[in-house]
C-alpha cells in the first residue's frame, strides 16, 4: 500500500508541473495574440507596374525644358536672396511692460514674445499731434523672450499732454508692433 501512496504523490507533483507548463504556454499564446493583433505584420506581394525607365539620351525638347527650369530656379534663388520684404518675416508679439514718467525721464520697457534671438532692433515712436520722437535700442535674447533694451526720453524733448507710445521689433526673421497711450506731466 505504501507503494501506491508514493506513486500517487509523485503523480500529483507531475500533474502540478504539467499544469504549470500548460498555464505558461496558454498565457504566452494569449500575450502573443494580443501583441500581434495590434502590431500586424502585413506582407504583400509587389505591385507590377508597366512603367519603364528611359535610358536613351535626352531629346532637344527635354534639354531646352531643363535649361529653362535651371534659369527659373536661379532667378527664384536670386529673388529670395535680395528680398527684404516684411511679408517673409514671422509675426511676433511686442508687449509694453512699462511706460511712465519717472522724474525728468519717460521710461518705456518692452519684450518680444514668440522669438528668442539677438541682433533685432526695437524702435520706440512717441507721437502727439504733429510731434514725433523716435528712439532705437537693441533686442537681446533672454531665457524665454527677446528683451528690448529700456528706452529713456528726457521730458525736455516732450510737450505736455497725451502721447502714444509705439514699439516695433524687427529682425532678419521677425516683425511685430505694440502701442499704448500714455500721459506726461511735463513742466
Amino acid at each position: 500500500m505504501m507503494l501506491k501512496n508514493k506513486s500517487f504523490k509523485i503523480s500529483k507533483k507531475v500533474i502540478a508541473v504539467c499544469l504549470g507548463i500548460v498555464a505558461i504556454i496558454v498565457v504566452s499564446l494569449l500575450v502573443r495574440n494580443v501583441y500581434f493583433k495590434h502590431n500586424k505584420l502585413v506582407i504583400t506581394k509587389p505591385v507590377e507596374t508597366k512603367e519603364t525607365i528611359n535610358y536613351s539620351p535626352a531629346t532637344p525638347q527635354e534639354k531646352a525644358d531643363s535649361e529653362a527650369n535651371k534659369k527659373a530656379a536661379a532667378e527664384r534663388i536670386n529673388q529670395d536672396a535680395n528680398s527684404t520684404s516684411n511679408t517673409d518675416k514671422r509675426s511676433v508679439s511686442v508687449v509694453i511692460t512699462r511706460a511712465e514718467q519717472n522724474g525728468f525721464q519717460v521710461e518705456v520697457n518692452a519684450f518680444v514674445s514668440g522669438v528668442i534671438e539677438d541682433n533685432g532692433t526695437c524702435t520706440l515712436k512717441l507721437t502727439a499731434a504733429s510731434d514725433e520722437i523716435t528712439k532705437t535700442s537693441a533686442g537681446n535674447k533672454d531665457a524665454t523672450t527677446t528683451i528690448c533694451t529700456p528706452f529713456s526720453v528726457t521730458t525736455s524733448e516732450l510737450k505736455p499732454g497725451r502721447w502714444k507710445a509705439s514699439i516695433t521689433y524687427s529682425s532678419a526673421t521677425s516683425i511685430g508692433t505694440a502701442s499704448q497711450q500714455i500721459e506726461f506731466s511735463v513742466n
